[in-house]
């Protein structure tokens, strides 16, 4: 039907809770890049992004989102994350603002594209 919120006319690239229109989203881990994420204070801090098989938009990794995926998969090296499947789930953060929570995949169904 066209452009019709600013969401439209803006997409981001990033995957936010809303995204996942309240489901539990199981995916497949394709890659883990380093890239300079621009902060608020207009500096830039290295991140680790998530990329998902059959999936249009990434997931920037916060510490707390870091630490549970390295838990689940039992490394902390980012070589070995790709091909392991996990399940993002919308949570709220101890900030009260809207995250995506990362856990243990349920069942090893194929992964669904999130957003």
């Amino acid at each position: 039907m066209g452009i019709q919120t600013v969401s439209d006319l803006f997409p981001s690239k990033w995957l936010k809770s809303d995204d996942l229109g309240g489901r539990v989203v199981p995916v497949k881990i394709q890659a883990v890049d380093i890239e300079d994420i621009r902060q608020a204070d207009g500096s830039k801090q290295a991140k680790a992004i998530l990329t998902f098989e059959r999936a249009s938009k990434r997931l920037i990794l916060n510490k707390t989102q870091a630490t549970a995926l390295a838990e689940i998969i039992g490394s902390e090296r980012l070589a070995d994350w790709p091909g392991h499947r996990v399940e993002l789930a919308p949570a709220t953060a101890s900030n009260n603002r809207p995250t995506i929570q990362i856990r243990r995949a349920a069942t090893p169904e194929p992964a669904r594209q999130p957003g």
